[in-house]
């Protein structure tokens, strides 16, 4: 065959071998086909080990290939080191005489009867993968026609190991994937931009009562009969809400984009975790607690009245007015921790939580008054940054009753002489972070900040759950029942916002809440 019909020729195996991306195809189309292109009476692969110490021979074609041993050779040895060194292919006429060969491998191929060799490397950009070894019984059998042809092959088999490379990859990570959703307990749906389903794991079937292998490929909004799956992804906003299913059960439904290392867009997961249990315990807790804290109100109503008693029955010593003081003191605390806790309790269970249009910054400057005897006392600085009017819907109560909790605290947790400042802006939830679940486009954002003793990073996760109280020996002598916080998350949450805090210990805090904005 002349040249050009060499390359034609060429070109059919190079289509052949990028049409399997397993390794032993390859080499046997090469094996088949590739004397077509370049004449050789012997044919070998030779690939560089995995610990880069050197490389192995794997005959694809000839007698000879009995003869040349499969073992390592060091990258220094033969033709093929020689190669491999240099990066690029060379010719030998005489394998007998070229003293770049190697006793192990032309040796023996020259005492076959094999007398010329072209050796030409496979490379990943500047990366060595080996190299492949034609030989021929015939002299000038060799020349710069077969150097172009053997380099374009060459490049062309490396694409192909570096397909097949990508594609083993790719199967190691979809059977790691597999297996990690097929053991997950959480049911994953994802679905692309157009509402297909692109994957489902078998958890879907037991929590959305659906064929996981049936429903890959469909319309979600065909395939889950359920409005508020179609509600979570038609939102396509990434955040954690709850979703109550048709069976009664409750989930956690949480919402990611998932998009390319080139950043497009594939689609959005959702992950479903069941906290059915969960909310239950949590309704039992929340009824008990409601049910000790009122039947405790009548028993600490008469510890406050013994106490008072106490004094009237006649004078008492000094230790005696201790203990009277004491129980009274005690007596406080208990009945502001039962106020706290009944409070929680209907706020959670929705109760006197009538929405209204009102002015929160008519609240704020009510708060300002009312926490302005303790402000003045510890000569802080107290700055309000907000417009003459701001229009919300809400309980004005209980609106009024978080801003008490987070403004006080401020004034609790800020040493005297120092500054507390009460931000209110309209702005768009694109702005804040953590607004991803945001109900509305535009938000009313009320920010408490303080230069006071600021917050450990470790306790920044646990600050709104019940009870909870940082510890230290800063905090040790002031008082709280750990329940203003949780009140705070809970008024905040019933009017579809959410509340965040940030801090650095030493330096100050920021409280912060987003209500709705009900602005154009």
């Amino acid at each position: 065959m002349n040249f050009n019909e060499r390359l034609a020729y060429l070109g059919e195996l190079l289509i052949t071998l990028s049409g399997s991306p397993v390794p032993s195809h390859q080499f046997q189309a090469l094996a088949d086909y590739a004397h077509n292109v370049i004449p050789c009476d012997y044919l070998a692969i030779c690939l560089i080990e995995p610990d880069q110490n050197g490389y192995r021979i794997h005959s694809l074609r000839g007698t000879a290939g009995g003869a040349i041993r499969s073992q390592p050779f060091t990258l220094e040895e033969g033709l093929v080191g020689h190669v491999l060194q240099r990066n690029r292919s060379v010719i030998a006429t005489n394998l007998a005489t070229d003293n770049r060969g190697s006793a192990d491998v032309e040796g023996v191929a020259s005492r076959l009867g094999l007398y010329s060799a072209l050796v030409t490397p496979l490379r990943q950009g500047d990366t060595a993968l080996g190299a492949i070894y034609f030989a021929s019984c015939q002299s000038d059998v060799y020349g710069h026609e077969e150097l172009q042809l053997a380099d374009l092959l060459s490049s062309g088999l490396s694409a192909s190991l570096e397909t097949t490379r990508l594609y083993q990859a790719l199967l190691d990570e979809r059977s790691t994937l597999a297996a990690v959703l097929s053991s997950s307990r959480d049911a994953v749906l994802v679905v692309n931009p157009q509402g297909t389903i692109l994957l489902a794991n078998p958890a879907v079937s037991d929590m959305l009562g659906l064929d996981a292998a049936a429903i890959t490929g469909q319309s979600l909004y065909e395939a889950v009969d359920n409005p508020a799956v179609h509600h979570l992804f038609n939102r396509a906003e990434p955040g954690i809400v709850e979703l109550q299913l048709v069976n009664g059960r409750t989930t956690q439904a949480s919402l990611t984009p998932v998009t390319t290392a080139f950043g497009e867009r594939v689609g959005w997961a959702a992950t479903f975790r069941d906290i059915t249990v969960l909310k239950q315990l949590e309704q039992m807790k929340n009824e008990f607690v409601s049910i000790v804290s009122h039947d405790l109100k009548n028993p600490i109503s008469a510890i406050t009245l013994a106490a008072d008693l106490l004094a009237k029955a006649g004078e008492l010593n000094q230790e005696q007015e201790e203990i009277r003081q004491r129980l009274i003191e005690t007596a406080e605390y208990m009945s502001e921790l039962v106020g706290d806790l009944l409070d929680l309790g209907k706020i959670e269970a929705g109760l006197e939580m009538e929405q209204v249009p009102f002015d929160l910054s008519r609240q704020v400057v009510e708060v300002m008054e009312q926490l302005r005897p303790q402000i003045e006392a510890k000569k802080q600085q107290l700055r309000l940054n907000m417009p003459e009017e701001v229009t919300a819907v809400g309980n004005p109560d209980r609106i009024k009753q978080a801003l008490l909790n987070l403004v006080g605290n401020a004034v609790k947790y800020t040493p005297p002489q120092g500054q507390i400042e009460i931000t209110v802006t309209e702005d768009p939830a694109s702005q804040h972070p953590q607004a991803a679940a945001a109900t509305s486009d535009r938000l009313i954002v009320v920010r408490v900040s303080d230069n006071g003793i600021g917050i450990p990073a470790d306790s920044l996760p646990f600050l709104f759950d019940k009870f909870y109280r940082v510890r230290n020996a800063q905090t040790e002598s002031i008082q709280g029942t750990g329940l203003g916080l949780a009140i705070t998350r809970s008024i905040v949450e019933a009017h579809d916002g959410r509340v965040w805090a940030e801090s650095v210990e030493g330096q100050g805090s920021s409280f912060a809440f987003y209500l709705p904005s009900v602005g154009p």
